[in-house]
């Protein structure tokens, strides 16, 4: 192999690793586009529920607003339920 083949070769797989890097992030942005997007639906489907039906899952409007108010990156539905497990121990 020349210089020069092993100069490209070298480049073409920083180029490919970056590429994959690249579209790895995307994947990852889409996933999590997608999992708030349902998250959000579960919480406006909570949000139809009235106080008693909450109260009865351990939730509250409240812990519904404060959920909805997370950053994307962080799991809503996951929030929720750790908080009616604390509620429904009490």
């Amino acid at each position: 192999m020349t210089t020069i083949n092993r100069q490209i070769y070298g480049y073409s797989v920083v180029v490919e690793e970056l590429a994959r890097h690249v579209f790895n992030r995307v994947e990852m942005t889409i996933r999590n586009h997608h999992r708030r997007r349902r998250e959000m639906q579960a919480i406006r489907e909570l949000q139809e529920l009235n106080f008693a039906q909450l109260r009865d899952i351990g939730l509250t409007r409240g812990d519904l607003y404060q959920v909805s108010r997370m950053p994307a990156m962080e799991h809503a539905t996951a929030e929720l339920q750790r908080i009616a497990r604390r509620t429904n121990s009490i």
